[in-house]
Formats: structure tokens, sequence, C-alpha cells
């Protein structure tokens, strides 16, 4: 089965409900892995055990010019996810 990456730090609650989502997939039997800031996501925990996060450093923001953000912010969520 596919792992489904999960950019943790995008959405207007983020990232406690993107975290929140992902666990409840999780539980459902729905490998995920979280992309983002590990300081800002924390351990996240479900019934299957914990989800792994991957380390992005940078965020893009909801005012940046998404082509040059994707150029210029190569540790963003959203890039890594990708």
């Amino acid at each position: 089965m596919a792992v489904i990456a999960i950019d943790a730090m995008g959405g207007d609650h983020a990232p406690g409900a993107i975290v929140a989502g992902a666990r409840l997939a999780h539980e459902e039997g729905i490998d995920v892995v979280l992309v983002g800031r590990p300081d800002a996501i924390g351990s996240v925990e479900s019934s299957r055990g914990t989800i792994p996060v991957e380390s992005a450093s940078e965020v893009i923001e909801f005012d940046d010019d998404p082509g040059r953000a994707i150029r210029e912010k190569r540790d963003a969520s959203v890039v890594v996810a990708s």
C-alpha cells in the first residue's frame, strides 16, 4: 500500500487540524507521513502507533507568489511532501 505524505503546515488551522485528520486516517488503516516543522507538529500517536514526521523547515505563506515560492523555498513542507 502507498504511503500518503501530508503537508502538516498548510491550511487555516495548521498544524492542529491537519494532524487530527492524519491521526483519523492512520487509525482507519491508511499509512501517512506528516511533513513540516517537527517542533510545531510534535509526536503524533494513533491506535496503530506513531505517525512519522518528515522535517521541512520552511512554509509557503498565503501571500507568497506560488511559482517563486516553489523555486526558492526548497525546504517548504509542500515541496518536501511532493
